[in-house]
């Protein structure tokens, strides 16, 4: 018995107290303080994420463009870029909601015995998330015949490049006039 003792330090306590610890854990080993994530915060993303994509200074990125490379093929290229980009955007879009439709789908089988109105309430989303898909695709295939809501970027970025290369030109003609 005493080698026991002296192996896992089993000692003899006169006193019931001497067994507890003055040190306490923090609450964070046992508590996660974090907010959870909000269901339609994804949403909100995702909708938000075209006014993102179509808001950017493409008028600035032109002149700059323009300025350094006066090009007409240089614009193009960057023109099909920008026509390109969007319409990744919009496949991932696609794919997020696609993605939500499942997890909803679901949610609507393991309720559909508990309520009626939850359940409704899924299917409506689900015909939303649909329509939405329905317009993204509407907007790659107008994207692709120089329509739709890419166009405004494209259009800024143009005015850009040519206010960019008008700079350009106006610089080389007073430097090579001196």
């Amino acid at each position: 018995m005493r080698t026991l003792k002296k192996l896992f330090g089993f000692r003899d306590l006169k006193n019931p107290h001497e067994l507890n610890s003055t040190h306490i854990p923090s609450k964070e080993l046992f508590i996660d303080s974090s907010i959870p994530n909000e269901p339609g915060a994804t949403e909100k993303i995702s909708t938000n994420s075209i006014n993102i994509f179509l808001n950017k200074n493409y008028y600035q990125n032109g002149i700059n463009d323009g300025f350094s490379m006066h090009s007409n093929e240089a614009a193009h290229s960057r023109k099909q870029a920008i026509k390109s980009d969007f319409r990744n955007l919009l496949v991932q879009l696609i794919n997020q909601n696609k993605e939500d439709i499942l997890h909803l789908t679901n949610s609507t089988v393991e309720v559909a015995n508990l309520s009626l109105e939850l359940k409704e309430k899924l299917e409506n989303k689900i015909q939303f998330l649909s329509n939405q898909i329905d317009e993204y695709n509407q907007q790659m295939e107008l994207s692709s015949q120089n329509e739709g809501l890419v166009m405004s970027a494209i259009h800024n970025y143009h005015q850009g490049f040519l206010s960019g290369m008008k700079s350009y030109l106006e610089m080389e003609n007073l430097i090579f006039k001196n």
